[in-house]
């Protein structure tokens, strides 16, 4: 992916927004578990990368960490409650960048 980004920078075809632009939200929904949120989530994600696009995937309401499973973590090994947003739920952080992970789609 990386490659291909880089030729699209080379020929100015990689996708890009003007300065100061707010960025696109996308919200995948539904009132019940099991419904293939995170599954769904995790290939539109992965689809706008390799469409050149800039992605965050903010799964914050999964306390299996499917999301960071599907990008190369082991949620027991790799993830601790202080890289999650519990700090920033419980007021403890002003923001919550600290909880962003790179992950192997680079973007």
């Amino acid at each position: 992916i990386q490659q291909i980004n880089t030729m699209r920078d080379v020929f100015g075809t990689r996708p890009t927004k003007p300065d100061g632009q707010d960025p696109v939200v996308l919200a995948v929904a539904a009132h019940k578990g099991g419904a293939y949120k995170t599954s769904t989530s995790v290939h539109i994600a992965q689809w706008m990368a390799l469409q050149g696009l800039r992605v965050l995937l903010i799964d914050a309401t999964d306390p299996q960490a499917t999301a960071s499973l599907y990008h190369g973590y082991v949620p027991d090994l790799h993830i601790h409650p202080d890289d999650t947003l519990l700090p920033y739920y419980m007021g403890q952080r002003d923001d919550a960048v600290y909880a962003i992970k790179p992950t192997c789609w680079p973007n």
